[in-house]
This record gives C-alpha cells, structure tokens and sequence, in this order.
C-alpha cells in the first residue's frame, strides 16, 4: 500500500480518537494528523494532542493567509488541517490518521482522490446519548441534532463500519481494509 491518509470520521462521541488512538499504540510507525481548534482543551488533552489549541483569530487570520486544506464549523467551534500536515504526511508516512467531521471528510477525499480512504463510524443515536451522559458533555442535545445529518454523509464514504458495542472488532476491520497484517503491528 502506498502511502495514505486514514481519515476516521463519524458523529461527535463516536469513538474517532479512541479507533486512532489504539491503532497509534499497536502502529507506531503511523503519524497522527491533528487538527488546529478553537475549542477548549479536555481534561487529559495536551496543545498537539488530539488538537492544537489556538484563538478563533489565529485560526481566521491562517484562513485568510491560505494555510488550511479543510476548515469546518461543528457546533460553534472551528476546525482546520494546513496544507503542510498533509503534504508531510503523504510524502513521509506509510499510514497517516486524520480524525475529522464528516464535511471536513468530504472535502478531503475531494482534494485527495486515492491517496486518501475516508471511514465512517456509524453509532445509534441512543448509544451516542448514553457516551455523551457518560461523558458529562453540556451540549449533547446540540450535538445529537447533527445525527442524520452526519449520518447520511457518512453512508458517501468509502466504507462504513459499525462501533456501537466492539472497539477491538472496529480495529480488526480497519486492519483487514488496510491490509495492515502487511504492515506487522504490536
């Protein structure tokens, strides 16, 4: 497989970081692409890790200076990816992740045609309310009403995988897609 940008997209507390996160641990020769964010930082979250962390005027003058691939707007809250993340990326890394919404996805696979494969987490709405409680996330009603939505985009991606109950068999499908026993992981 040549080099690619995995993009792990789906509704908010689908479980995006999570599939990254675990394939990250058992890859260790994959790059984790983050995005640049004006939403507050979480507890255990760290400036780079899943995001970095910047002011909503730093985000608009580096829009108007034309440094974003993609920028989205999810829920009041701006998100972008430069154009330098994601030439690296394809240049220096046999797998690269990109956990982005679905319109940032969209876009994306658009600019990047087949150095890309766009992946959907599909999670039932009651199963993203029970995260969202569990979680203790203020907004989630707000959040839940971009469910069909980001539903419906998400059924326009390459492949579209169930993770409402069995992360370790979302991994193992991602695996099998990437083919990445070719790869040899942890």
């Amino acid at each position: 497989m040549k080099n690619k940008v995995v993009i792990i997209t789906g509704s908010s507390c689908s479980g995006k970081y999570t599939v990254i996160s675990k394939l990250l641990s058992k890859y260790p020769t994959f790059k984790f692409l983050p995005s640049e964010t004006t939403r507050t930082m979480r507890d255990g979250e760290s400036d780079g890790n899943p995001h970095i962390f910047i002011t909503t005027e730093e985000l608009h003058a580096r829009s108007i200076s034309g440094k974003y691939v993609v920028e989205e707007l999810i829920n009041d809250i701006y998100y972008a990816t430069t154009f330098d993340v994601i030439e690296n990326a394809i240049e220096n890394s046999p797998i690269s992740l990109k956990e982005i919404g679905v319109d940032g996805a969209m876009e994306l696979k658009k600019k990047l045609g087949d150095r890309c494969i766009t992946i959907f987490l599909s999670v039932e709405k009651a199963e993203l309310e029970r995260r969202f409680t569990t979680r203790g996330t203020p907004d989630f009603e707000k959040r839940l009403s971009r469910y069909q939505y980001e539903f419906n985009l998400g059924n326009k991606m390459d492949v579209v995988i169930d993770n409402n109950s069995d992360i370790e068999l979302t991994i193992r499908t991602i695996e099998g897609i990437l083919k990445l026993n070719e790869l040899g992981g942890n």
